[in-house]
């Protein structure tokens, strides 16, 4: 919780310790580093978010209900109440100290995985002719990565659950044009 809402280089090992309940030697000794820490946290927070998102983009449902699900699941994420509102993985490390490089390089990666997760999943449904060729998947990929980050930093900022939910639809009308569709019931 401390990582997801402070970021990476927010957060003290006094911080870390104290929250842990532990002295510093310990954490050292369990985790080796601040950062091995921090990446067991993101690890976690993937296990937190991922179920939703992958199910969403490894069926083979229509596009459009994939994108639905994939929105959906990017606002009920962020706006979870058990958690902090925003993403993890997109806020914690934007910025970083030159030693910290490395660290950032993980995190910039797990992003790019993401986006090439769903790029993969709109090239399928271009090549199954139900997304037109142009604009490709790599630059769909890109709008919807944008908009769930974007979405993040919203919620982030207070925005409501029902708010995102219609930037959410705003962002499957921009891809599929108006229909009837409800981004305001998960099916989970």
């Amino acid at each position: 919780m401390l990582f997801w809402r402070h970021g990476f280089e927010g957060v003290s090992i006094a911080q870390l310790t104290q929250a842990l309940g532990i002295a510093p030697a310990s954490l050292y000794s369990a985790f080796g580093s601040k950062a091995n820490l921090y990446q067991e946290a993101l690890e976690r927070y993937l296990q937190r978010v991922r179920v939703r998102a992958t199910y969403a983009l490894e069926t083979d449902r229509p596009i459009k209900e994939t994108v639905r699900e994939l929105l959906t699941s990017a606002v009920l994420s962020v706006t979870d109440e058990t958690g902090i509102r925003g993403c993890m993985i997109s806020l914690s490390m934007l910025f970083h100290a030159p030693d910290n490089a490395a660290l950032a390089d993980h995190v910039e990666s797990l992003r790019q995985q993401w986006l090439q997760r769903i790029a993969s999943r709109l090239q399928r449904a271009i090549n199954a002719g139900e997304l037109p060729g142009s604009p490709g998947a790599e630059d769909w990929a890109c709008y919807l990565v944008s908009l769930m980050q974007g979405m993040g930093i919203q919620a982030r900022d207070g925005a409501s659950r029902e708010r995102l939910m219609n930037v959410a639809h705003l962002g499957f009308i921009t891809m599929f044009g108006p229909m009837e569709v409800s981004f305001q019931h998960a099916p989970y």
